[in-house]
């Protein structure tokens, strides 16, 4: 249970560091460099280490490259485009969406059922969303509003739609035409990191790297004998590199791979639920990292969103239960 417990901390943490980097780095242009790197470095790996899951068939490519969009380019733009102007926690918090997302997707696409303890929880998984989006701050609310929605909270929903769209399309893959997880992650991250150096060209305006007045370079410059290497262009590539280096060591490197060893020991469902911890654990580092303030709506919804992950998940453990004594 501890593994799982620091699986998750790393998860939120992921989120901490995000919107620490967006102090130094524009979001689109972060998320090209971010996810061409490791999305080359997990093909590196796949291509001398695990060959015989090297394949990318030419019937594949469209479905490979709606899940580079939907998982990656669009998800995490749209992430990092709103964490400018949300907390941290809110981010992660939105995020726990998924496993709602991914049931209606399922059930619609893969005709997969839904019971009435299902349905009823997840009406009231979605109502638990309510609370947190309606304590929007003044940052949020300055880029527009969609009723009481911020345009920020509107792109969080559209992420985490997107992701969980991705599985539904990434479970097909490996299902029909047994691609490795790492094979068809390392494609979707490299080709969406291109696509979203592209983006940024067109998008943003330059400098896509910074540095904030008052920090990581006057600090890098006092540094005694080496100091002169992190003035200029030194101080500017070395946030991009730690935390582009950070995040794919927490993110692509430890959180993918403990969680795949945690599901040998572990349901899926049991998994999916501890995810609601994540959210805590983002409130946490906000506050320590970020001094942000969580409002009531968070914990609210928090405990809503718990109930609904409870009841909905009880329903599907019973099914599991059932499936194994039949086969």
């Amino acid at each position: 249970m501890i593994l799982v417990l620091i699986n998750f901390m790393l998860l939120s943490l992921a989120f901490t560091v995000g919107k620490l980097a967006l102090d130094y780095m524009t979001p689109i242009f972060f998320i090209g460099f971010r996810m061409s790197v490791a999305g080359a470095l997990l093909l590196t790996y796949v291509y001398f280490f695990r060959r015989n899951e090297w394949r990318i068939s030419k019937k594949d490519v469209p479905l490979l490259l709606a899940i580079s969009f939907f998982h990656i380019y669009l998800s995490f733009i749209l992430e990092f485009w709103a964490l400018q102007y949300v907390d941290s926690a809110k981010a992660c918090f939105m995020f726990n969406l998924s496993p709602f997302v991914t049931a209606l997707f399922a059930y619609i696409w893969l005709k997969e059922p839904m019971t009435s303890k299902k349905w009823v929880g997840l009406i009231i998984g979605f109502l638990g969303f309510l609370p947190v989006l309606m304590t929007n701050g003044a940052v949020e609310r300055s880029v527009g509003t969609f009723f009481f929605f911020s345009m920020p909270e509107l792109a969080l929903l559209a992420a985490a739609s997107a992701a969980a769209y991705a599985w539904i399309l990434i479970k097909k893959l490996m299902k029909h035409s047994h691609y490795s997880p790492m094979m068809i992650n390392g494609f979707a991250m490299f080709t969406s990191g291109i696509g979203a150096f592209i983006t940024a060209f067109f998008l943003e305006k330059g400098p896509y790297i910074r540095v904030p007045e008052g920090g990581i370079e006057q600090t890098l410059e006092t540094i005694p004998y080496i100091g002169f290497l992190f003035t200029g262009l030194g101080a500017k590539l070395l946030p991009l590199l730690f935390y582009t280096g950070l995040l794919i060591l927490i993110s692509n490197v430890i959180f993918y791979n403990l969680y795949a060893y945690l599901l040998k020991k572990y349901s899926a469902t049991f998994l999916s639920f501890a995810g609601i911890t994540a959210p805590l654990f983002a409130a946490f580092f906000g506050w320590l990292l970020l001094g942000e303030v969580i409002t009531w709506g968070f914990y609210v919804s928090l405990v809503i969103v718990g109930l609904g992950l409870y009841i909905f998940y009880q329903d599907e453990l019973k099914w599991q239960k059932q499936s194994e004594q039949n086969s």
